[in-house]
Protein backbone atom coordinates (compact mmCIF):
# COMPACT_ATOMS: atom_id res chain seq x y z
CA UNK A 1 0.00 0.00 0.00
CA UNK A 2 2.29 2.49 0.87
CA UNK A 3 4.50 1.57 -2.38
CA UNK A 4 1.91 3.89 -4.12
CA UNK A 5 2.38 6.57 -1.51
CA UNK A 6 3.24 10.09 -2.88
CA UNK A 7 6.78 11.04 -1.62
CA UNK A 8 5.33 14.32 0.15
CA UNK A 9 1.92 15.64 0.97
CA UNK A 10 1.13 19.48 1.47
CA UNK A 11 -1.40 20.17 4.66
CA UNK A 12 -4.02 20.79 1.86
CA UNK A 13 -3.21 17.04 0.16
CA UNK A 14 -3.13 15.36 3.52
CA UNK A 15 -6.62 16.64 4.91
CA UNK A 16 -8.33 15.98 1.53
CA UNK A 17 -7.08 12.43 1.90
CA UNK A 18 -8.35 12.12 5.09
CA UNK A 19 -11.89 12.96 4.20
CA UNK A 20 -11.66 10.86 1.64
CA UNK A 21 -11.01 7.65 4.40
CA UNK A 22 -13.54 9.10 6.67
CA UNK A 23 -16.11 9.72 4.04
CA UNK A 24 -15.56 6.41 2.68
CA UNK A 25 -15.13 4.55 6.70
CA UNK A 26 -17.38 6.73 8.36
CA UNK A 27 -16.26 9.01 11.40
CA UNK A 28 -16.04 7.03 13.75
CA UNK A 29 -12.79 6.73 11.86
CA UNK A 30 -11.98 10.24 12.41
CA UNK A 31 -13.28 10.08 16.30
CA UNK A 32 -11.04 6.81 17.43
CA UNK A 33 -8.46 8.71 15.94
CA UNK A 34 -9.36 11.92 18.20
CA UNK A 35 -9.53 9.89 21.13
CA UNK A 36 -5.90 8.92 20.72
CA UNK A 37 -4.81 12.31 20.14
CA UNK A 38 -4.08 12.56 16.04
CA UNK A 39 -5.99 13.46 13.18
CA UNK A 40 -6.05 11.42 9.89
CA UNK A 41 -4.85 14.51 8.24
CA UNK A 42 -1.79 14.39 10.05
CA UNK A 43 -0.90 11.03 10.24
CA UNK A 44 -1.38 11.09 5.99
CA UNK A 45 1.64 14.09 6.01
CA UNK A 46 4.01 11.88 8.17
CA UNK A 47 3.39 9.24 6.57
CA UNK A 48 5.84 9.96 3.54
CA UNK A 49 8.56 10.45 6.35
CA UNK A 50 7.64 7.02 7.84
CA UNK A 51 7.96 5.72 4.27
CA UNK A 52 11.11 7.13 3.18
CA UNK A 53 13.16 5.75 7.07
CA UNK A 54 11.67 2.72 6.26
CA UNK A 55 13.32 2.14 2.48
CA UNK A 56 16.32 3.52 3.76
CA UNK A 57 16.55 1.26 6.62
CA UNK A 58 15.49 -1.63 4.13
CA UNK A 59 17.98 -0.69 1.58
CA UNK A 60 20.99 -0.91 4.11
CA UNK A 61 19.42 -4.69 5.32
CA UNK A 62 18.65 -3.40 8.74
CA UNK A 63 16.20 -4.33 10.99
CA UNK A 64 14.48 -1.78 13.79
CA UNK A 65 15.61 -4.10 16.68
CA UNK A 66 19.65 -3.57 15.89
CA UNK A 67 18.99 0.26 15.02
CA UNK A 68 17.76 0.45 18.35
CA UNK A 69 20.25 -1.08 20.06
CA UNK A 70 22.94 1.33 18.01
CA UNK A 71 20.75 4.64 18.87
CA UNK A 72 19.57 3.85 22.55
CA UNK A 73 16.39 4.42 21.18
CA UNK A 74 13.33 2.63 21.92
CA UNK A 75 11.82 0.09 19.28
CA UNK A 76 8.52 1.55 19.48
CA UNK A 77 9.56 4.79 19.00
CA UNK A 78 11.52 3.83 15.44
CA UNK A 79 8.54 1.80 14.57
CA UNK A 80 6.21 4.89 15.98
CA UNK A 81 8.25 6.83 13.26
CA UNK A 82 7.80 4.52 10.51
CA UNK A 83 4.36 3.56 11.03
CA UNK A 84 3.42 7.51 11.55
CA UNK A 85 2.12 7.05 14.59
CA UNK A 86 2.15 10.90 15.30
CA UNK A 87 1.07 11.17 19.00
CA UNK A 88 4.38 8.96 19.61
CA UNK A 89 6.84 10.96 18.21
CA UNK A 90 9.64 12.63 19.80
CA UNK A 91 12.15 14.97 18.16
CA UNK A 92 15.50 13.35 20.02
CA UNK A 93 13.92 9.88 18.40
CA UNK A 94 13.91 11.84 15.25
CA UNK A 95 16.14 13.05 14.30
CA UNK A 96 19.09 10.53 15.73
CA UNK A 97 17.06 7.66 13.20
CA UNK A 98 17.28 10.70 10.32
CA UNK A 99 21.10 10.79 11.20
CA UNK A 100 21.60 7.20 11.26
CA UNK A 101 20.04 6.78 7.89
CA UNK A 102 21.63 9.60 6.64
CA UNK A 103 18.37 11.55 6.10
CA UNK A 104 19.13 14.46 8.02
CA UNK A 105 18.98 17.37 5.24
CA UNK A 106 15.86 15.21 3.24
CA UNK A 107 13.73 15.52 7.10
CA UNK A 108 14.98 19.29 7.92
CA UNK A 109 13.28 20.04 4.16
CA UNK A 110 10.25 17.92 5.04
CA UNK A 111 9.93 20.44 8.73
CA UNK A 112 10.35 23.12 6.68
CA UNK A 113 7.56 22.60 4.78
CA UNK A 114 5.45 21.52 7.26
CA UNK A 115 6.25 24.24 10.53
CA UNK A 116 2.59 23.61 12.27
CA UNK A 117 2.89 19.89 12.13
CA UNK A 118 6.40 20.22 13.39
CA UNK A 119 5.00 22.76 16.54
CA UNK A 120 2.84 20.30 17.11
CA UNK A 121 4.02 16.69 16.93
CA UNK A 122 7.72 17.21 16.77
CA UNK A 123 8.53 19.21 19.88
CA UNK A 124 11.26 18.06 22.37
CA UNK A 125 9.44 16.34 25.27
CA UNK A 126 11.98 14.11 26.80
Amino acid sequence: MLDDFPERLTADEAGALADLVVDSLGPEVKSLMGRYGTSPADMFLFMPVGKEFAAAREARGLTIKKISQQLRVPQYRLRAIENARVRDLRSDAVSKYAEFLNLTNWYQDWCSENETFVEKYVPARE
